[in-house]
């Protein structure tokens, strides 16, 4: 599985889907390299017989020590999207401008869901025994979700891999860029064992600053390894 899928599905567990069968967003991820270009579209497209009211809303992903993460509404962030909602009739699609707004340089790299909310209003419930209508008066809110990381040239990856005498491993990226684990070719070891250790460590999406635990085995002795993207 290519590392935006392994991203996507096992890592980043979202509450809600990126795609349904009435949405489609294209792409679901999104790299902004505020040196070289600040700019970026997201086309959503309706593909329900319905009129699609939607408000696109910049999440930020703040991520913990370990690599896990929580979501905040961003509403001071520098990325903007515009236009910030709109309505898509049937079979229709609408492109979103992706921007960066400031000249200020970043720390580190920076992640964010799009977070495209759809708002529907529940159906009537008929009710057989008294052969009524009952209005439920709840609003069900779907969200879809597109992931976008903002960086600049200046900032690097810094990963080690340490493996204790168990086989039990770490990943730590003391870096200030996000890097996938798939990208890394760790120093000091033969071709052979870096394809089957990559193997079994997955492709795994490593944020700055943060550390993942993996099962490395008895593929490699125990000691620190230095990771470089290829």
């Amino acid at each position: 599985m290519d590392r935006v899928k392994w991203f996507l599905l096992c890592w980043l567990l979202v509450s809600y889907p990126l795609t349904a069968n009435s949405v489609i967003i294209s792409p679901t991820v999104l790299t902004l390299n505020t040196q070289s270009h600040r700019v970026a579209q997201l086309v959503v497209t309706n593909n329900s017989t319905q009129r699609l009211p939607l408000e696109a809303l910049v999440m930020n992903l703040v991520f913990q020590d370990d690599g896990n993460y929580k979501t905040q509404v961003a509403s001071d962030s520098p990325l903007k999207i515009f236009p910030p909602a709109a309505i898509l009739a049937p079979g229709s699609k609408q492109t979103f401008r992706v921007q960066w707004l400031t000249d200020s340089s970043l720390d580190e790299s920076k992640s964010y869901f799009v977070r495209f909310a759809q708002l529907q209003l529940a159906k009537n419930n008929y009710d057989p025994v008294n052969q009524s209508g009952i209005s439920s008066g709840v609003s069900v809110q779907v969200n879809y979700n597109a992931l976008i990381h903002v960086y600049n040239s200046a900032q690097e990856p810094g990963v080690l891999l340490i493996v204790d005498d168990d086989g039990q491993g770490i990943l730590k990226n003391k870096g200030t860029r996000f890097t996938y684990s798939s990208l890394l070719h760790f120093n000091g070891i033969a071709a052979e064992t870096q394809e089957a250790v990559l193997s079994t460590i997955g492709d795994i999406f490593i944020p700055p600053n943060s550390s993942r635990d993996i099962i490395v085995g008895r593929l490699l002795p125990a000691g620190e390894y230095h990771g470089q993207e290829r």
